[in-house]
């Protein structure tokens, strides 16, 4: 893509960046502030934290499938639209009366989160031509990320003690993504002309928005059911197993879901030879139906190198590092009776040191390569879950003995972990897959996210009882931590391969070749690559 033409692109990098910010700070807060949301509605504490599940059920549900529908429609398109969409529900977040309103509009609010998160990371290569470049703007979108989480719980914890309360968190989300949406007009919007006239020499913008429509037309719509749907039920089921897994609805939902999403990767791994069995059998109608979906997630994507080991470890990774961020959090809530504030004050090593990883990978981004920087990372993910371990042993002083130093090591293992795995997914992706292959991440992601709070919650219960019998289940937590920690790594040492050429690198030197005048058309070779890759 040429760079010229497209202006102001580091400002365009930071209205992409503000949107994650205020999406991932938005999720964030709303942890601190469930006490408050319990208040405001009279509601018991389980009711509340539906206004954090119904946005996880969603956002979980619908980032794959948004990936891929912004790598077909435009990644542009999709931004500036899930920017408004999120606005206006943050609005009637804030403005709704009744608490099952409210949990409808946080589950459209994670759809609208959903359109965002995916469309950002497959945007930042579409900005800069040098893919060492784009790849350092990754990292500093994880540095975002990073650093807006931990100032999520600090916004919430001090929205929480003023007399708006959650409202006033979701008025100041509503004005900034309304800023955000405007401003893509003139700078998120415009990428899809270079875009387009990158593909087509007479930018014809009528027939390349008919092309859309037509490949959005022709997505895998069945499948994709199967991916939502399935990702929807095992959120369900891992939040309802937090309270008790005795509940029919809590493992039903969770077996359901599994159900639904083997029966997807089985359909998406075998897509080729299902094809071929439908020729075989001379099922020509249902043969060319089938052979003209775009499926949800490519065998191009799953072909990658890393793309299996990278999805567990980002499972792993997120159960380890929110259980201790969970285990510090809720220990200073209920165990030493700190207020909203001061127990997100005392995530703040945690998100220094998540800030401070992510420039590593930053400023040194050789130094250790992806593979390495992700085994560094799950070792020191390690050592902090072996320091937290030792929770029950301490009677005072629990801040500076123990969560100080596990933040520290803990979040930077974490953070670390982020960007590597970026570059050898997102990064190796081709550039019409960055979306699918973000959500894909993105999803499993948030699985660990649910199942740490549902296995934690099992395992804490209702905080009620002898000092030193909450202090012997919070140690119990701990061990979910180590556990953790080192599948990741053992994943991570067994699994993860260095970084090979991949068809986008291939597409990308027979366009310089075509462009320097060679003759022969690097199409069909590069078929041919793609068809060795899905018999991988």
């Amino acid at each position: 893509m040429k760079t010229e033409g497209k202006k102001n692109i580091h400002l365009t990098f930071f209205v992409i960046a503000m949107a994650c910010a205020f999406d991932t700070s938005c999720v964030a807060a709303m942890v601190a502030l469930n006490q408050n949301v319990q208040e405001e509605f009279n509601i018991s504490y389980t009711k509340a934290t539906w206004g954090l599940t119904s946005y996880a059920i969603t956002f979980a549900g619908f980032i794959a499938f948004f990936g891929r529908l912004g790598d077909i429609a435009g990644n542009h398109y999709l931004f500036s639209i899930s920017t408004l969409f999120f606005s206006i529900c943050s609005l009637l977040c804030a403005t709704v009366p009744n608490f099952e309103a409210f949990s409808v509009f946080r589950a459209l609010q994670g759809i609208a989160g959903a359109g965002i998160v995916p469309s950002s990371y497959a945007l930042i290569p579409t900005l800069f031509d040098d893919s060492e470049v784009a790849a350092k703007f990754l990292s500093v979108l994880s540095i975002v990320f990073a650093a807006f989480f931990g100032i999520g719980f600090i916004l919430g914890g001090a929205f929480a003690m003023s007399s708006d309360g959650y409202r006033g968190l979701f008025y100041l989300v509503f004005a900034v993504l309304l800023l955000i949406f405007i401003s893509s007009y003139w700078l998120i919007l415009p990428l899809g002309k270079h875009l387009a006239s990158e593909d087509n020499d007479n930018d014809d913008e009528v027939n390349d928005w008919t092309e859309k429509m037509r490949l959005i037309k022709l997505l895998d719509y069945p499948g994709s059911f199967f991916f939502i749907a399935g990702s929807i039920f095992i959120v369900v089921g891992l939040t309802e197993g937090g309270e008790s897994w005795k509940k029919p609805v809590a493992y039903v939902c969770f077996v359901v879901g599994i159900v639904l999403l083997g029966i997807f990767f089985t359909y998406n791994i075998f897509f080729s030879k299902f094809l071929v069995a439908l020729e075989w059998a001379h099922l020509n109608r249902m043969y060319h139906y089938m052979s003209t979906r775009q499926i949800l997630i490519p065998q191009q994507v799953m072909c990658l190198p890393n793309f299996w080991p990278a999805m567990i470890t980002c499972f792993l990774n997120y159960c380890c590092f929110l259980s201790n961020f969970y285990i510090i959090n809720q220990y200073s809530l209920f165990e030493e009776n700190n207020s909203p504030i001061i127990a997100s004050i005392k995530l703040l090593p945690v998100v220094i040191a998540l800030v401070l990883s992510n420039c590593v990978s930053l400023f040194i981004p050789n130094t250790l390569g992806p593979k390495n920087g992700i085994i560094v990372g799950f070792v020191f993910m390690f050592a902090s879950s072996i320091i937290l371990i030792q929770i029950k042993e301490l009677q005072t002083e629990l801040f500076w003995k123990l969560f100080f130093v596990t933040g520290l090591i803990g979040g930077f293992g974490s953070g670390l972990y982020f960007p590597y795995m970026l570059r050898i997914t997102v990064g190796e992706a081709p550039l019409e897959y960055k979306g699918i292959t973000s959500g894909v991440m993105q999803t499993f992601g948030q699985f660990g996210s649910e199942v740490t709070f549902s296995v934690l919650a099992s395992i804490l219960g209702e905080l009620t009882g002898s000092k030193a019998d909450i202090k012997t289940r919070f140690q119990n937590t701990s061990y979910f931590s180590l556990a953790s920690s080192v599948s990741g790594l053992l994943i991570s040492v067994v699994f993860l391969r260095e970084h090979k050429v991949t068809v986008h690198d291939l597409k990308s030197q027979d366009s310089d070749e075509s462009g320097s005048g060679h003759s022969l058309s690097g199409t069909d070779h590069i078929e041919d690559i793609e068809k060795g890759e899905s018999k991988v």
